[in-house]
């Protein structure tokens, strides 16, 4: 096989090789053929970050190949080649291991020399599903688990960062008990020094620390992180600046600062992203300095109207009072373009059948969906108000809270009350023409409901029960389940 094969190109191999068509009583020699596909190095290469989703697939595919390879021929060194197969293909591979594993298919004593030969991260990535699934290891497990997490955790650095890069592309947790085991010492003070006197380009340094450190949970080193930021040999952009956010948490201090000093450099690029995190980090002042942000030049105030339009509802209300009283409605109708982006058809249906907002505000909407989406109608406020919705809103709050309707259901009414509600029986309830983002819903009956015309944006769900439940135009993006 060629060293520049695509994994899909590696899948279809594997099934051509696998499973060729074949006459009565011939004999295929799997081992040989598996053998013969290279999987060392290729299949390492093939499971770098940020691989398209196509790919991914053609690895899970794959690692399926080769477990019902190792599930029907377990003699001679067909195990040994499948495994180490497996465990280099990355998350796929690791959990048809696990599942080998499990169901005593594959005995711990297999498993355990070839890791010795076999790069740190693929131990790690295998302990990380035996550790993090819906239920503990099994009995069976533990006593091979513990000693091999103690031995693999406590390798170098440069050694376990490929396993963190493969914790970023698939968006996973580190399983609490390895997190541990991990964040021990001598890795931390690697990650410090690495981050105070960086070898190599400090740009590519700050981005691994990053990954490492917010996978650890180490906030003792997210100051060391905030101010190695500002390194001049260092570009500062929205990226790094999101992810120094979702590194740090809410409050932390030293990023709060750190991003302060970034906007009074005056970089207008990065100005919207510094907005965004601060409001991440639950900076009280967030919307105060937008606004006065806001009023410096039309091309700012644009960028940040898109920022505001996901803004908590208390910086969005404390941007919108700080402004000007002329320019109140030019964000308001900002805001609205930018969510149009989004949700087109749901925020124009919203608007139309809105009647709070000021005159000015109605007239820049519909200069804003006249250019974009089609003039509104002339009797715009003449569509009935739907009766039912997910959210009470107090007079004087942003847009998007007075576009959404009042609420007549427990779902709705618990909404309003918590952000992150869990351990709640609400079977049956409602929820229509609502917008929601940036939740975190945790063990709730929801079954029976009926979900319409409702947008749900970033939010995690967890032990939820939908069954029977009915989901008509309602969208979900960038959420996890």
């Amino acid at each position: 096989m060629s060293s520049g094969s695509s994994p899909r190109q590696l899948a279809d191999q594997f099934a051509a090789l696998l499973y060729p068509p074949r006459v009565a009583d011939e004999d295929v020699d799997h081992a040989a053929l598996v053998r013969g596909l290279g999987l060392g190095e290729e299949l390492r290469r093939s499971t770098g970050a940020n691989l398209p989703a196509t790919d991914h697939a053609a690895l899970a595919e794959a690692a399926v190949h080769l477990y019902n390879l190792l599930a029907t021929r377990r003699s001679g060194s067909m195990p040994k080649i499948a495994v180490s197969g497996l465990l280099r293909l990355g998350r796929p591979g690791w959990l048809m291991t696990r599942r080998l594993l499990l169901r005593g298919t594959l005995g711990t004593e297999a498993v355990g020399p070839l890791l010795e030969s076999l790069p740190p991260h693929c131990g790690l990535g295998l302990l990380q599903v035996c550790l993090s699934g819906p239920k503990p290891p099994s009995k069976q497990l533990l006593p091979w688990v513990e000693p091999l997490a103690k031995k693999l955790c406590s390798r170098p650095l440069d050694e376990v960062v490929p396993f963190f890069l493969e914790l970023e592309a698939e968006q996973d947790s580190l399983a609490p008990v390895l997190g541990a085991a991990l964040r021990h010492d001598s890795l931390l003070q690697e990650l410090q020094q690495g981050l105070e006197s960086p070898q190599g380009d400090p740009a590519a340094v700050w981005d691994l620390s990053a990954i490492c450190i917010r996978h650890l949970e180490a906030s003792t080193l997210v100051p060391t992180l905030a101010n190695a930021l500002l390194h001049p040999a260092i570009p500062t952009s929205a990226q790094r600046i999101t992810q120094l956010a979702r590194t740090a948490g809410p409050g932390n201090t030293a990023a709060i600062k750190t991003l302060q000093q970034i906007i009074r450099r005056g970089a207008a690029a990065t100005i919207p992203a510094c907005i965004a995190a601060l409001a991440q980090l639950s900076w009280p002042g967030t919307g105060r300095l937008a606004a006065r942000l806001h009023c410096k030049s039309k091309r700012l105030a644009r960028a940040l109207a898109v920022v505001a339009s996901q803004l908590p509802p208390a910086a969005y209300q404390q941007y919108l009072h700080h402004l000007p009283e002329a320019e109140r409605p030019v964000l308001e109708a900002g805001v609205v373009r930018a969510s149009s982006r989004v949700q087109p058809a749901f925020v124009q249906a919203r608007t139309r059948t809105d009647r709070t907002l000021p005159k000015e505000s109605q007239r820049q909407l519909q200069s804003t969906f006249s250019a974009q989406h089609g003039p509104f109608p002339d009797a715009w406020q003449a569509v009935p108000e739907p009766a039912t919705g997910p959210i009470r809103t107090q007079r004087g709050s942003g847009l998007l809270s007075r576009l959404l309707p009042t609420k007549k259901n427990s779902l709705a009414d618990l909404l309003e009350r918590s952000h992150s509600p869990r351990d709640k029986s609400l079977p049956g309830s409602e929820l229509r023409n609502a917008a929601l983002t940036g939740r975190t819903l945790t063990n709730l009956n929801l079954s029976g409901s009926y979900l319409e015309q409702t947008q749900i944006i970033r939010t995690n769900f967890s032990g939820m029960d939908f069954s029977n439940a009915t989901f008509l135009e309602a969208d979900f993006t960038g959420c996890t389940f």
